[in-house]
């Protein structure tokens, strides 16, 4: 079997934009990375939510799995 890197994307989204558009703008970036065929897709840490806790079963996080 060949050995081959990760293929790591990375996706810029500014905290200050917290709205219904990152939901918008993760599930775009998502489709970008799987046609270049990342592995991992990395979003900033507050790009949903900037001061609340979302837990695994919240609607957004749904929306994104």
């Amino acid at each position: 079997m060949e050995k081959r890197s990760a293929i790591i994307a990375l996706a810029h989204i500014k905290y200050f934009d917290i709205s219904d558009d990152n939901l918008a703008k993760i599930k775009k970036y998502i489709r970008l990375a799987g046609r270049r065929k990342a592995d991992i897709i990395c979003f900033p840490e507050s790009c949903l939510h900037r001061t609340k806790t979302l837990h695994f079963d919240d609607q957004i996080i749904n929306e994104i799995k």
